[in-house]
């Protein structure tokens, strides 16, 4: 039944398109088309070949001589496009069997017909009726959309006309507020231009960053993730000096610290704000970042508030120390260390061991700690800075931006991975890991596919998740606060993981986030409530 009802369907298609093309003066024979399209949403294989069946037997020249009135009916119907666009192709691949009349075709109206297209349309409008167009006409249909705000529109005709750099720097200049900046952002990166050419642009950009930082983390935290934007970091302070929207406690003091500290007053743009600034840095007592000047070995909260000493897990509670914590940003003594405690003792223990019928793991907590893009402008993209890897005994924090090219580093990093026998454990680690095998030039998808065939990877929020028949995955302060009975701090997850030396709260926090992964009371709270996940 269901298919003698779509023969029918697909029949009455194929009916109404030749009523078009044999009457196509009468304006009733193109809304049923429009209706027909929206109702059964047939794909664009469909309609074509739907299409091709129903004209094969039709007079082409004739159709020829009909075109202009099928054309502007369907435009002004606003059929849809994925119609037009078939017809167009049918008619670019049969030009031959049109033998077009092209002068007629412009005396008919197909000249004032090429600016109805969509503008990814226009070029093969135009190249396919042989229209002239001065580009003048061009510039000015541009021009329109640019300001009626139709910037997707303008830029695809700006894009498949190849206007010049002006109409793009109008389209910029157009866009250059809070709203487009963005957009006008993901325009520039497609064109792959240089960022330079659009100051304002880039200023907008970055004036929302800072603000976005701004009312979202403290102020001390904000000075350390600008410390190497420090044009941004200058916009924070000028909003910071006037109160900005969130009103903050000694708002001229903190600005002025801040730059000081960062030797900002170059790139405060405003003479008149500039000139403020000069006679409060002079009369105001600088206020220091406690981020840099009361650094602890523990979770950051604790730096601004006493009380949360016995909030958030730290490291001791997990029976690791600070000197088991091993930060390794060289090639050399320490990272032979790591090698020789993750693989080889490993191995050797597992090959004492083979004769027995229990099957043995070494496990192993991982993560990592990125800096995203400052801006839609930055292309550097998301940057990995350090892997932390934790075993019972130690935790190892390396530090990529100085073994990326590490030979020995990068086999210790495939060796761990591709083992079926070293249980990693992490959350949404595999992402990561992606990032990683890029960074280090490894086949990533060779590790991926080890990690799902294989099974060597606990995912930890989906495994707790399964086991407390959660609807949502948690995040490791919840499960963690479920199972050892306190969160782990997160202050430091957005934190400025470029900067070196790390501050050792940093260094607490990148080992908590591997070492509470491998935690024995994490694995037994899984064990207890299911098999373990193998």
């Amino acid at each position: 039944m269901d298919q003698i009802e779509d023969q029918q369907e697909e029949n009455k298609f194929q009916v109404i398109v030749v009523q078009i093309f044999n009457d196509p003066e009468n304006k009733n024979n193109y809304k049923p088309l429009k209706e027909y399209i929206t109702a059964n949403k047939p794909s664009y294989n469909m309609i074509e070949n739907l299409f091709i069946d129903a004209i094969k037997d039709l007079d082409h020249k004739v159709i020829g001589q009909k075109l202009y009135f099928i054309i502007n009916e369907l435009i002004q119907i606003n059929i849809q496009r994925v119609f037009l666009r078939i017809l167009y192709n049918y008619i670019q691949a049969r030009q031959d069997l049109f033998d077009f009349n092209y002068e007629l075709l412009k005396q008919q109206g197909f000249q004032k017909l090429w600016d109805k297209q969509r503008p990814e349309e226009i070029q093969q409008f135009i190249q396919l009726f042989r229209l002239e167009v001065q580009q003048q006409e061009v510039e000015k249909l541009f021009l329109q959309l640019t300001k009626s705000k139709k910037y997707d529109d303008a830029f695809h005709l700006f894009k498949t006309l190849n206007l010049n750099m002006h109409c793009f720097q109008q389209l910029m200049a157009q866009m250059n507020n809070n709203s487009d900046a963005g957009k006008a952002a993901e325009f520039i990166n497609r064109q792959n231009y240089d960022v330079d050419l659009f100051p304002n642009i880039v200023e907008r950009l970055e004036k929302q960053s800072s603000r976005y930082i701004q009312n979202n983390y403290k102020w001390q935290q904000a000075e350390e993730m600008l410390i190497f934007r420090k044009q941004t970091l200058a916009y924070l302070c000028e909003d910071y000096y006037f109160g900005g929207k969130n009103k903050i406690d000694n708002n001229k003091q903190i600005a002025c610290s801040i730059i000081k500290r960062n030797d900002l007053l170059p790139l405060i743009k405003k003479d008149d704000i500039k000139q403020q600034i000069i006679q409060d840095l002079d009369a105001l007592e600088l206020i220091p970042n406690d981020l840099f000047t009361r650094d602890i070995f523990g979770p950051t909260e604790i730096i601004f508030d006493k009380d949360s000493e016995q909030v958030y897990i730290k490291l001791q509670d997990l029976n690791q120390q600070e000197n088991q914590i091993v930060f390794i940003n060289e090639d050399g003594e320490l990272l032979n260390m790591a090698y020789d405690h993750l693989i080889c003792q490993w191995r050797q223990n597992l090959q004492q061991q083979k004769n027995s019928e229990e099957r043995f793991y070494f496990d192993v907590g991982v993560d990592s700690e990125f800096i995203s893009s400052d801006t839609k402008l930055d292309k550097k993209g998301v940057a990995v800075q350090i892997l932390q890897i934790s075993s019972f005994q130690y935790t190892f924090i390396f530090d990529l931006v100085f073994l990326q090219k590490v030979e020995r580093f990068r086999q210790l990093f495939v060796a761990l991975f591709e083992d079926f026998e070293i249980q990693k454990s992490g959350q949404a680690f595999s992402e990561d890991l992606k990032i990683l095998s890029k960074f280090l030039n490894i086949e990533q998808l060779v590790i991926i596919l080890l990690i799902q065939i294989c099974r060597n990877y606990i995912d930890i929020g989906n495994t707790f998740k399964h086991l407390n028949g959660d609807s949502s995955v948690r995040n490791l302060a919840f499960i963690s606060q479920q199972i050892i009975g306190k969160p782990i701090s997160k202050f430091e997850q957005c934190s400025n993981w470029a900067i070196r030396p790390l501050r050792k709260a940093q260094i607490h926090y990148a080992a908590m986030d591997s070492l509470i992964q491998n935690n024995g009371k994490i694995r037994d709270g899984f064990y207890r409530r299911g098999e373990r996940i193998n």
